[in-house]
């Protein structure tokens, strides 16, 4: 592993969003409330959270980018 990966992969962390669930989805907005859901959705799933380099890829594909293989 390079020194800059090594330092890039110690430096940023992907952090788990903390949702505020005591507020009330009549006073959020469409967006808020779907948002709410997919986090839910996902909550509730067996799915481990992706790596930093797993969600890097991720971006990569959807946007079209070089990733080195051939998915």
């Amino acid at each position: 592993m390079s020194q800059l990966k090594k330092i890039k992969s110690e430096a940023f962390e992907v952090r788990r969003a903390v949702l505020n669930t005591s507020t009330d989805p009549r006073d959020m907005s469409p967006l808020g409330r779907r948002l709410m859901k997919i986090a839910a959705e996902i909550d509730a799933s067996d799915d481990p959270p992706m790596s930093e380099e797993d969600l890097e890829r991720e971006l990569r594909l959807r946007r079209g980018g070089y990733t080195g293989d051939y998915d």
